[in-house]
């Protein structure tokens, strides 16, 4: 976490100093996400990602895309009508991305890279009821692999959908990993 923390200072500093291109941006989306590697399958857990964004350009159509954002990620099974059967998983995670970004002359943006996040706190409910924490262990750190596209529809507006995937495990056993689909809305100041 603070190799990635130095990253972006370092980014950040040589951007004022070299007098390149630099944007920032706030963005607010949903997340579905889904745990591989559980019972279920399907992006069932809806989840809010918000956070800030700092862009910075080498010349046109290449950046760097570093900032900060709460990601909600987790997993969710509907049971029958009286809860049998149903689980939630509820992960709240401050998440670190670095991204190359690659602007299209069409306004489309494709980008990819990695984010570590970091935990802040897990929950599981089986049948309704919330499980001990001592029955079920996650891990503190995730890191994750990143793709993604988007389109600029104005000077201030954009909106993106990202990929993001578990390099390594996010709780064991057995291993499971986050998969989460991000959409989300940017403005750009």
């Amino acid at each position: 976490m603070r190799l990635l923390l130095v990253i972006t200072i370092f980014i950040l500093s040589c951007t004022l100093v070299c007098g390149q291109r630099f944007m920032g941006s706030a963005s607010i989306g949903i997340s579905a996400s889904q745990i591989d590697g559980d019972e279920s399958s399907g992006y069932n857990k809806l989840g809010l990602r918000a956070g800030v964004n700092v862009e910075i350009f080498f010349g046109n159509p290449v950046g760097i895309k570093s900032g900060v954002f709460y990601v909600g990620r987790g997993a969710k099974e509907s049971g029958d009508d009286n809860n049998i059967g149903s689980f939630k998983t509820h992960l709240d995670y401050i998440e670190i991305p670095l991204l190359l970004k690659y602007v299209m002359k069409n306004k489309i943006y494709l980008e990819g890279g990695a984010s570590l996040a970091y935990l802040l706190r897990a929950k599981r409910e089986v049948n309704g009821y919330e499980i001990s924490s001592n029955l079920y262990s996650f891990q503190d750190t995730d890191l994750s692999l990143l793709a993604g596209i988007g389109y600029k529809f104005s000077e201030k507006f954009s909106t993106g959908l990202l990929l993001s995937y578990s390099v390594l495990y996010m709780a064991e056993p057995p291993r499971q990993f986050s998969n989460v689909l991000n959409l989300f809305l940017t403005y750009h100041f």
